[in-house]
């Protein structure tokens, strides 16, 4: 699939890598930094993440032990949406990889990553 701008990305591949744990992975054609970009600034985040009618707000602290928090600020009265984690790697823009839950989630070990190096995103879909 292609985008406006140019960028593409080939269709998610998963994979089992234990009994209760899966890996889906993506590879993305596009320069290092518009990746790097795509994954930690609020203002490319906002437009790519969640549909533009639930309103997406990204608040980061960019740096390894810092935490982020993407909410969709749009949705009707009463539905909670977002997702949190605290920043583990950060070598820009090479890569980033986080901690990953979901509100009302039980913290888990979900940590994905961004790896530029090959422009390959993995996360633990477990």
């Amino acid at each position: 699939m292609t985008d406006p701008a140019g960028t593409q990305a080939d269709p998610i591949r998963t994979e089992t890598v234990g009994a209760d744990t899966m890996m889906a992975a993506v590879t993305v054609t596009a320069p290092r930094p518009v990746v790097f970009s795509a994954f930690t600034d609020p203002d490319v985040l906002a437009q790519w993440f969640w549909p533009q009618r639930f309103g997406t707000q990204f608040v980061s602290d960019l740096r390894p032990g810092g935490e982020f928090k993407i909410i969709a600020a749009g949705l009707p009265e009463g539905q909670d949406m977002g997702v949190s984690g605290v920043y583990q790697d950060v070598e820009a823009p090479a890569r980033v990889t986080m901690s990953w839950q979901w509100n009302g989630e039980t913290p888990g070990t979900a940590r994905p990553t961004a790896d530029m190096s090959g422009a390959r995103l993995a996360a633990p879909a477990s």
